[in-house]
């Protein structure tokens, strides 16, 4: 069976918790240069955030007053020998760019504070600060992506900021949901860290993630290349540029960020600490998060099981007609 027939029925052990320890000190590094640029370096606004005048040919100047704008304009129109009214001139405000920027540091609060209480009630307080911080780590990456980069940022720019969230937390709901069960259902059986959950549940959900990821970028990446270069349509580069560097890294977040966090956090509960010391006691090396069938599924396996069931803990063939009638017995002949 090919690698990838294997990970569409989760039948990979991909070891996350090993790469994931090394992927956070690559995120940590990712995000105090991305801070470091954008409180040094700054972002390249726009002219809706600057205030100015422009016109039809995208010529952009910060001015102190419309009568300026009018004077270039009419400058304009007399080195190219058109008349005064072809060329059109469009004055911004400072104030609105600002009144945008306040909203959405509102919304972000509103968003943070709303969705961290809903994630706290229907998966539990760990995963939602998880969560968060994934959801910081993107927004905070996508910004020094623009700062370092130099890529204008504009009103469009910030509606994908926002629109980033809901991609980012939906992948990391994904995966927290199969954690859940998967601590619910092997949890109890005292055979297994959360960490060794951690691991085969995010090889579960891998290609789940992976799909929805893909089947959102394709559209994204169309309104990009055809919207935004082919049509030459600004807007629809501004925001479709935004959201595919967004959910990329949501993509990564999810099973790198979030999913570590909620892990490190849960090794630290009373009982997985005495999961852990119990299983070093029975000579369990539990550095090896490889993942291993449960005991009683193992001695209720048939003789003969593949090998591949064995790692993956699926349940064993079987061998009897479940949920049917017993068969009947034989009638003895009558002589």
């Amino acid at each position: 069976m090919s690698a990838i027939a294997r990970a569409y029925r989760g039948q990979t052990d991909i070891d996350f918790p090993t790469w994931s320890k090394r992927a956070l000190v690559v995120s940590i590094v990712l995000v105090v240069v991305s801070i470091v640029s954008i409180a040094t370096q700054g972002f390249e606004l726009s002219l809706y955030f600057e205030g100015g005048c422009t016109r039809v040919l995208r010529i952009t100047a910060g001015t102190d007053d419309i009568d300026t704008g009018s004077q270039v304009a009419a400058a304009l129109a007399e080195a190219a020998g058109v008349d005064s009214g072809d060329v059109a001139v469009t004055t911004i405000g400072p104030s609105w760019g600002e009144d945008i920027t306040r909203q959405a540091v509102m919304s972000l609060i509103w968003f943070v504070v709303l969705v961290s209480a809903y994630l706290a009630w229907r998966l539990e307080p760990k995963m939602a600060l998880a969560a968060m911080a994934a959801v910081v780590h993107d927004v905070v990456l996508t910004a020094g992506v623009y700062s370092i980069l130099g890529i204008e940022v504009t009103p469009a720019t910030v509606i994908a900021f926002l629109t980033i969230l809901g991609f980012s937390l939906y992948d990391t709901v994904v995966v927290f949901d199969r954690m859940k069960d998967g601590a619910h259902r092997y949890g109890r059986t005292g055979q297994y860290t959360y960490t060794m959950i951690t691991r085969h549940s995010l090889n579960q959900s891998l290609m789940r993630c992976v799909n929805t990821s893909i089947t959102t970028i394709l559209p994204i990446l169309s309104m990009l290349l055809i919207g935004g270069y082919l049509f030459d349509q600004p807007l629809l580069t501004d925001f479709s540029l935004a959201l595919i560097i967004g959910l990329l890294l949501g993509v990564y977040s999810s099973l790198y960020v979030a999913a570590p966090i909620e892990m490190m956090l849960k090794e630290r509960e009373p009982r997985y600490r005495e999961i852990r010391s119990r299983l070093q006691n029975k000579g369990v090396d539990v550095s090896d998060t490889r993942w291993r069938e449960p005991k009683a599924a193992i001695s209720a396996r048939p003789a003969g099981a593949s090998a591949t069931a064995a790692r993956t803990g699926d349940a064993p063939p079987l061998t009897v007609n479940v949920g049917g009638h017993p068969p009947r017995p034989r009638k003895s002949r009558r002589r």
